[in-house]
């Protein structure tokens, strides 16, 4: 009778905690947070949950969900390190996805550069360094 009371409250108390730790673990993997779009049409998302800061440079991870209209890329994802002083960032490693299912890798970080205006890569600077980016005062020409 102990033995079967025990199987009971198992059933009640630790099959529906597994459950839940279970559903968790499923949502963990969607942590992509919507940034925008852009004029191409690629949704950009980034992860709040990757984003490491170290000695003032700051890696995120981004993803681009390429528009139907793009023949050959599906989408891409890709690590960048920003340093928000500076105004630059670079490519530290990426991936893109192709619609016939292959892929592409690199791991070679890229050079330093400053985000082109309108761009993919100022959405993202604005991103992660809108909120750490000091204040430019009116400089009288």
């Amino acid at each position: 009778m102990r033995c079967s009371l025990i199987l009971w409250l198992a059933a009640i108390f630790v099959l529906p905690i597994g459950t839940f730790f279970a559903s968790a673990a499923i949502q963990e993997d969607d942590d992509w947070k919507f940034v925008g779009t852009s004029k191409e049409g690629t949704k950009l998302y980034y992860s709040p949950e990757r984003i490491v800061e170290r000695d003032r440079l700051i890696q995120a991870w981004f993803k681009g969900v390429h528009p139907d209209s793009d023949k050959q890329i599906s989408q891409n994802i890709s690590l960048h390190e920003f340093n928000c002083r500076k105004g630059t960032y670079r490519l530290l490693q990426g991936t893109l996805y192709f619609r016939d299912g292959s892929a592409r890798s690199s791991d070679q970080p890229s050079a330093w550069v400053r985000p082109l205006p309108s761009s993919l890569a100022e959405m993202e600077f604005r991103q992660i360094c809108r909120p750490k980016l000091p204040r430019r005062k009116n400089v009288k020409p």
